[in-house]
């Protein structure tokens, strides 16, 4: 008899040991709900181009930020990357880049902010002196990178089934 009831008994007790079963779920980590104008970046987006790739991939909102990383790699080789961030702050949101991992970063104010855009300026930098991202459609989007002089564009598309 004592067998049959430590057996009956074992399911209670594991459940006790792993905490009461009336507990709530965990809440979820909090998130600045102004990052959510950016959080159609989530996902990795590629263009091609001669020998490689570009690549940026952005994790979603967590906190007070978003985090990305961004590469360049031809021939099969990383020639380029760099740490990217959007910071919800006091005064807004702020893209942070660090080519090749540099510390401090550039910053980025928002300038702009919509469903299908975003637009970081920042007049003091050499260059560029904005960034820009257009989503064109649920999986393209273009980042346009420049100054009153000189712009370059990446056509992204997003790669595999990321969203």
């Amino acid at each position: 008899m004592l067998k049959t009831s430590l057996f009956a008994a074992l399911p209670l007790l594991l459940l006790s040991a792993c905490g009461s079963t009336g507990d709530a779920p965990p809440a979820p980590d909090p998130v600045d709900e102004r990052l959510a104008a950016v959080a159609w970046f989530v996902g990795t987006w590629r263009m091609p181009q001669e020998g490689g790739f570009v690549e940026e991939t952005w994790l979603p909102p967590s906190g007070t930020s978003m985090l990305g990383v961004g590469a360049t790699v031809k021939g099969g080789q990383t020639v380029a990357f760099e740490y990217l961030r959007i910071e919800a702050r006091p005064e807004g949101l702020v893209y942070v880049a660090q080519p090749g991992g540099r510390s401090p970063g550039t910053e980025f104010t928002a300038e702009l902010l919509s469903e299908s855009e975003a637009r970081f300026i920042n007049p003091q930098h050499d260059f560029p002196t904005w960034i820009a991202y257009r989503r064109t459609g649920p999986d393209s989007c273009v980042a346009t990178v420049g100054d009153e002089d000189d712009r370059f564009e990446l056509a992204y598309r997003r790669k595999g089934g990321d969203r």
